[in-house]
């Protein structure tokens, strides 16, 4: 047994069948093994290409997963403290990065901003002053990451996207960045996230494009129990227009020396 897999035992979780979670079809799975060395289960859509972990873990249970053993896990992996200063450094340059782009494309100030998977606040921080927005909040399922944001002057939400009861706030930026792949109802997250949206307000949302990213690294193991979703551009865009998003900008993400990273698209978004 790995470092990784002895911070959590997955096999002793139960697990349930699921349909493609963007299109809703019944898809058979085959049996394979994650990065850290868990059987997993994992379904290709053969309607709309989506490829997600089947059977998975329930919404509760990824919750608790979340606040115990994600970050332990993923640290052994890694072999690294993987919210050190180094990964900060990380974050913080991308999202300068990201701001300098938004910028071009924002039609109006941002006064209220929404951070979905933010951590500890990190990136939200970067962004509320490159953006000069006064109003941030942070959104996780890690309460101790949302603890740390709001020390930090962030308002924190505990818990997850998809599963939030109807928003009675509005935010005049969503941002979701490395965070779509986490997510067990892609539809219900998006689709809150539109009726959280201001009028004129905007999405922006990145991934990892699973497809590209094998034709880069073939020999890498992509399929991890942190990861139930694993997009491709064409996947994400089906959703996106099943929700009521219209992707009016695109780039992709950068290397720390400034370089493309062409399986890291990221798509600037508007309301329909």
């Amino acid at each position: 047994m790995t470092t990784a897999i002895a911070t959590f035992d997955y096999a002793t979780e139960p697990v349930t069948a699921t349909a493609c979670p963007v299109c809703g079809r019944d898809n058979p799975s085959r049996p394979t093994t994650d990065r850290y060395g868990f059987a997993i289960g994992l379904s290709g859509c053969v309607s709309c290409g989506l490829r997600y972990l089947n059977p998975r873990m329930s919404a509760d249970q990824y919750m608790r997963f979340y606040q115990m053993a994600y970050r332990p896990l993923v640290d052994a992996y890694c072999a690294t403290d993987t919210t050190g200063p180094r990964a900060v450094a990380a974050a913080t340059k991308r999202a300068s990065v990201l701001a300098v782009r938004w910028q071009t494309w924002l039609r109006q100030p941002v006064k209220t901003l929404l951070d979905v998977g933010g951590g500890a606040g990190t990136v939200a921080r970067v962004l509320s002053n490159a953006l000069r927005c006064p109003a941030v909040t942070v959104l996780d399922p890690n309460a101790e990451d949302v603890a740390q944001a709001e020390a930090v002057g962030c308002r924190g939400i505990v818990g997850a996207v998809e599963t939030l009861p109807p928003p009675t706030e509005s935010y005049d930026l969503i941002t979701c960045l490395q965070t779509a792949d986490h997510w067990l109802d892609p539809i219900a997250a998006l689709t809150w996230m539109r009726q959280a949206c201001a009028p004129g307000g905007h999405l922006w949302i990145d991934i990892l494009d699973v497809p590209a990213c094998a034709t880069v690294y073939p020999r890498a193991c992509l399929w991890k129990i942190d990861h139930p979703l694993y997009w491709s551009t064409g996947t994400l865009l089906l959703a996106l227009r099943r929700t009521g998003w219209r992707p009016v900008g695109w780039v992709y993400l950068t290397t720390r020396d400034g370089q493309a990273v062409r399986y890291r698209p990221g798509f600037w978004c508007e309301g329909v």
